[in-house]
């Protein structure tokens, strides 16, 4: 009878001692894989400290291992100003298997003091002269920590508390403060995160614009001050999840794995979202046909159409290409019941490539286009916009320039044979007046980086 009590109180504290020791392995497998990470940037410097239980950390740059060891912290220095930089950070445990990694993409610091723009790089040089079109994103930054289940973005604490997020195009929520998680993400997927918002300007830049319009002969009503009042502004991420392989695998060589894609696409549409569109003075005609749709990448109803392509090989520079350039013919409702149809022949879309390397180009596209009718005996103002591009053989996109606030504008940059969409602006119809002056024009101004 002993014997068997003796037997039973055995096979429990052996199957506690199993349970305890399971749970420990567990948990700490768990704690392992919780990989918290903190970054700082300065002009010339980044740094990453980090809390793991993992025993043992690699860092890459692309493909290249740049650092590894046990410390939980590493600045990298001697870095350029205003220069995007990417690095994957990877957990490892005793038997160096992958545990636990993180994606990191940042922005140094503008230069406190811009008197040697000239040592920067092409990029970044070409970023400083777009930024200064824009002075509220001057110097701003975004940046991302990409983990196997989130994306968390940080912007620039000089910018507004209050800003509205957008994820791929989609509105996600107003936000204030400086960052977002963003717990919903799928493996293998491309994610453009962009916060918009407005800053309004001092007394002196509102009375400077008031002059310069009441020079021109303009009134100054509730709209036209409201207009001159705020100065908007645009700022975009595009991140890039984990794929499924880099996830599940343990081998350091799989989950360190870098692909850039050899093209990427920019296309520009204009677009009249009605059915039909009315006159300046709101008469009843003549009216013109519209292209009844919303923003879409694949919708071809549309006023106008350009797409350049970047195409990296490797091995020689960079170039740019026209895809498309396209004006759709306009159809104009008379009065008297019938319709006219004409295509507009006289217009200007251009493309003039500004640098190219191996690893960046850079171009600009002008575009002013109107229809080929008058009204009221007077030709309507065209439909303007102009952008400066450049690209990074890794991603790094940075568009600016400026647009009429009529009709809808949207501009998408994509990579051939692949699924990655990236919305770069969606901006609406606010109404034709917005043609002509005094009513102002709509700033592109995105830094978005890979």
């Amino acid at each position: 009878m002993n014997r068997g009590k003796n037997s039973m109180r055995k096979y429990l504290f052996c199957t506690a001692l199993f349970i305890v020791a399971l749970l420990f392995s567990f948990n700490n497998s768990s704690a392992a894989t919780n990989l918290e990470l903190r970054v700082q940037t300065s002009e010339n410097a980044i740094t990453l400290n980090w809390v793991s239980d993992a025993d043992y950390f690699q860092l890459y740059k692309g493909d290249k291992l740049v650092w590894e060891g046990t410390s939980k912290q590493k600045t990298i220095e001697e870095l350029e100003p205003k220069k995007s930089y990417k690095y994957h950070l990877i957990a490892l445990n005793k038997e160096r298997k992958v545990v636990d990694q993180k994606l990191i993409s940042v922005m140094t610091k503008d230069e406190i003091e811009k008197t040697n723009k000239a040592q920067l790089n092409s990029f970044s040089n070409l970023g400083q002269k777009q930024a200064d079109d824009n002075p509220i994103l001057d110097g701003k930054t975004i940046d991302a920590i990409v983990s196997e289940k989130n994306v968390k973005i940080t912007w620039d604490k000089n910018l507004p508390e209050n800003v509205d997020l957008y994820r791929n195009g989609e509105f996600i929520a107003n936000i204030t403060g400086h960052q977002f998680t963003d717990n919903d993400i799928e493996p293998n997927t491309y994610y453009t995160y962009n916060l918009v918002g407005k800053v309004e300007r001092s007394d002196t830049e509102i009375e400077e614009e008031i002059q310069k319009l009441k020079k021109e002969g303009w009134t100054i009503d509730l709209k036209t001050l409201n207009e001159v009042s705020y100065e908007s502004f645009d700022l975009g991420k595009i991140v890039k999840t984990f794929n499924t392989e880099q996830i599940k695998t343990q081998d350091v060589s799989l989950a360190a794995t870098v692909y850039y894609p050899a093209k990427y696409n920019f296309r520009y549409t204009t677009f009249i979202p009605t059915a039909k569109a009315d006159p300046p003075d709101g008469k009843s005609c003549p009216q013109f046909k519209g292209d009844n749709r919303d923003f879409s990448f694949s919708n071809n109803n549309y006023r106008t159409r350009t797409e350049v392509q970047a195409n990296f090989t490797g091995s020689s520079n960079g170039s740019t290409s026209w895809v498309t350039k396209d004006v759709r013919p306009t159809t104009r409702y008379n009065c008297d019941g019938t319709t006219t149809t004409k295509t507009q022949k006289s217009y200007t879309m251009s493309k003039s490539n500004l640098e190219a390397t191996k690893d960046f180009v850079s171009w600009k596209v002008t575009h002013s286009v109107g229809i080929p009718f008058e009204i009221y005996n007077i030709s309507p103002p065209n439909i303007d916009y102009y952008y400066t591009a450049a690209v990074s053989s890794d991603g790094d996109i940075q568009v600016t320039g400026s647009h009429d606030q009529a009709p809808a504008h949207e501009m998408y940059a994509y990579i051939p044979n692949s699924d990655a969409l990236l919305t770069i602006f969606r901006h609406e119809n606010k109404g034709f007046d917005y043609l002509a002056p005094p009513m102002a024009d709509r700033k592109i101004s995105f830094s978005i980086y890979n």
